[in-house]
């Protein structure tokens, strides 16, 4: 019954949250199916869509900004892309930058420390240094528990070299409280001090 709760009641600030509304401009078009945007530009073609946040961000719904990305290289050599390919901006053009995965993973590492009751995940006890399960607990013992949010790294955009008609997928992370701003437009491969594409949302 307590776990019951819990769900339900994580899943109650999730639909309470802000929410980003894609916005469709001259040279960017939506993807109704996916709620997606979409556009196109010098053989390579973005899709840019709002990812849910899984249970390892249980508490931080507004603590990042994350958006599953498609990169598709319809060239005929590869091209590379990196963090610096990708900015975010909100409506007083307060600048955010890429978070790297494994400061994501630290950060939710150490919320989900604090967060997730002890009966559902055993913990790990300093004085006697090894793993003990729910039926050897010990009150006096202090407790470390073990928490891994694989998924942060497993979802993560892979960075480097995408041959070519070749294409990569997965999320990018930036740190950023949503509910503070107004509308947020998402930067995309850097070009010569520029970036090519531009993808705009709005916050609801």
């Amino acid at each position: 019954m307590k776990r019951l709760f819990l769900l339900i009641l994580f899943f109650t600030l999730l639909s309470c949250g802000v929410k980003l509304e894609p916005v469709v401009t001259s040279d960017v078009t939506l993807d109704k199916e996916k709620n997606a945007l979409l556009s196109t530009k010098e053989n390579i073609t973005v899709t840019v869509q709002i990812a849910p946040q899984s249970y390892s961000f249980y508490g931080m719904e507004d603590t990042f900004a994350i958006f599953y990305v498609t990169i598709e290289n319809g060239r005929d050599k590869e091209i590379y892309i990196n963090p610096e390919d990708f900015v975010l901006f909100d409506d007083k053009m307060h600048q955010v930058n890429v978070i790297k995965v494994e400061d994501v993973a630290k950060i939710v590492e150490q919320n989900l420390f604090y967060l997730i009751p002890y009966p559902y995940i055993g913990y790990y006890s300093e004085s006697l240094n090894y793993y003990e399960g729910r039926y050897l607990y010990n009150p006096s013992a202090p407790h470390i528990y073990p928490v891994s949010p694989r998924e942060i790294y497993l979802d993560a955009l892979p960075w480097g070299k995408i041959m070519p008609k070749a294409h990569v997928k997965g999320k990018i992370y930036f740190k950023k409280r949503v509910s503070e701003a107004k509308a947020l437009e998402l930067r995309a491969l850097q070009r010569n001090n520029n970036y090519l594409f531009r993808f705009n949302f709005q916050v609801k």
